[in-house]
This record gives C-alpha cells, structure tokens and sequence, in this order.
C-alpha cells in the first residue's frame, strides 16, 4: 500500500534529517503483490540478509499469518501497522517476533459492538470475506462482544457475484426489522470485494445502519454521497490530529492525507526504531526483539503512547 510507504518515508526523513541523530535509517521496499506466494518469497529473501534488522509489515493478516514462521523461525522481527487478526496474538510473548502497532480486531470489533447494544437493535447481518484473516477475525470477535444480545439473521460472503450479494441485501430489508448491517470486508485480498462492498451501501441506500470496519473508510466508499452514506458508522483505529495533518502536509503536500494506516506505519518504523537504538552495543535482531518484548515497553507515537501490555 501506498500509504505504509508514506509513513515509513516521511518518519525516515524526520530521522535522518535530525542532527543529532548519529545513525541514518536505511529503507528497502519490497512488493508482496497481497500474494502468499510472493510474500512467502520475499520474507525467505529478507531473513538471508543480515544487514535487515527489522521488517515493517505485511499490509493484510491473511498474508502475515502466512509468512509469520518465516519471520519467527528466522528470528527476524516483523512490525505491522495494520495486520489486526486475533490469530495473530502470541501465546508466547517473551520469544515472539511479529509485533504491531495497530489494534487487534479483539479490540477493534467492541466500539462496534456496544454501538448497536446501545442502540437496541434487534438484528445484525453480516457481510465479510469467508476464508480471510482479517475478516474472520472481526467477524469472530465481534460476535463474542454481542454476548447473544443481538440476533445474526445472516453472514454473507462478499466474494459471491454481485448480484447475489445486491440480492442478500434486499432481502435482509425486506424480511427483518429493527436490523443493521455489518460491513466487514477483508483488506481487498480478493479481486471483487471492494466492488461488493460498495453494491451493499448502493442497494441499502441508507435505509439500514451499516457498521462498518476500518477497510470500509476509503475515498470509493466517501464518493457515494450523502444519501447512500447518511446512515454509517464506522469504526476507526485511529482519526488523525490537525497538528499531524499540517506535519504531513508539509512533507508530502495538501493534496495527500495522512490516513490511519499512514499513521499507524509511521508508528510501526518509531516502534522498530526504538528496537534498534535501545540496545547495548552493535544492534542485532535478538536485541530489537529483546527491547519490544520488555515489558517495560512504551514509545510516544502519532497514534499516542504505544505499549504491549494490552
């Protein structure tokens, strides 16, 4: 994604820029293509080099869960601003190598969760990507948030045609009241989900609630104007400040926006940052391990203080 490498950049350029740091952040982009196959590829090319220390990534869960092993087996750390599945969570933190400055979906389900309990709705149907991380994931947690509050008349796959998915959406509308939906798409790992997304909020036509994940806030879904939008909510892991706006601004031009995930990868790289620099001597990998996996922890972030301990 464009905006992982936006953040990355403009916090290396802080950096290096900075005289009084003696050491300059070096940064190499590799393109997994949100393939398993290449971003297997790439993460068994990265832990050969020993001149990497950190890795900031991958964009989706569903590619981080699959090259997660590479990562630990290899003992090389890997820092995510946005890789949110549950599944991710290490059993074994003391010795864990993938680290995240984004929330899990444990978290980013609940807002969501207690909106609707709060609103004293009856029903929810859910549209999500079957068979993906991250979506799975949400979907997974945010039913347990619902503690059997609030009935799920349905769970619909956002990889079915079109038409299908149009056709699931006037049928909820049809034959359940006092029902919202529930938006939550994958992170566009599949070749039709981000179309689908916007024929569900098309074919509702702001006559239901929908709630919706983080991945449902991009410019397409913006573009689709006030009617179809006046009845939407939407559940962010973080909302940028002014003050990081004139910042971004400043570096990147008024024309870019300095979105969650931008701001959230730029917190990734502080987080790998403070790996390498607090540990004694030369730094290693097993000291940028060492030093995110203290318990003692904390980096002041864009997205505010960043600790691991919940």
């Amino acid at each position: 994604s464009k905006d992982i490498v936006k953040g990355i950049a403009w916090l290396q350029d802080r950096v290096n820029k900075n005289p009084g740091n003696k050491s300059k952040i070096r940064v190499m982009i590799a393109d997994d293509r949100n393939n398993i196959a290449q971003a297997q590829t790439i993460a068994k090319e990265l832990v050969k080099r020993q001149d990497i220390l950190v890795v900031i990534g991958h964009y989706s869960s569903h590619l981080t869960t699959n090259v997660k092993h590479i990562y630990q087996a290899n003992k090389l750390v890997l820092v995510s601003g946005s890789a949110a599945s549950q599944a991710l969570s290490s059993t074994d933190p003391v010795n864990n190598f993938f680290f995240r400055s984004t929330q899990n979906t444990q978290s980013a389900s609940k807002p969501l969760a207690d909106y609707l309990i709060a609103k004293k709705y009856q029903n929810i149907a859910i549209f999500y990507t079957k068979g993906k991380a991250f979506s799975e994931s949400f979907k997974k947690e945010l039913k347990t948030h619902l503690n059997q509050h609030i009935k799920i008349v349905g769970d619909f796959d956002l990889e079915e045609d079109t038409s299908k998915v149009k056709s699931n959406v006037a049928r909820v509308k049809r034959e359940f009241k006092d029902t919202a939906i529930v938006l939550s798409p994958d992170a566009y790992t599949t070749s039709n989900e981000g179309d689908n997304q916007l024929a569900v909020i098309k074919e509702n036509n702001g006559e239901l609630l929908i709630a919706g994940n983080e991945t449902v806030r991009d410019d397409k879904v913006l573009a689709l104007g006030r009617q179809a939008l006046r009845k939407m909510v939407v559940a962010t892991p973080f909302y940028s400040s002014s003050s990081n706006h004139k910042q971004f601004h400043n570096f990147w031009g008024k024309t870019e926006k300095p979105t969650w995930l931008v701001i959230l990868s730029y917190d990734a790289l502080k987080m790998a940052i403070h790996g390498i620099e607090n540990q004694p001597g030369k730094p290693t990998r097993i000291g940028v391990q060492k030093a995110l996996a203290d318990k003692k922890f904390e980096v002041e972030g864009l997205s505010g203080r960043i600790t691991l301990n919940g």
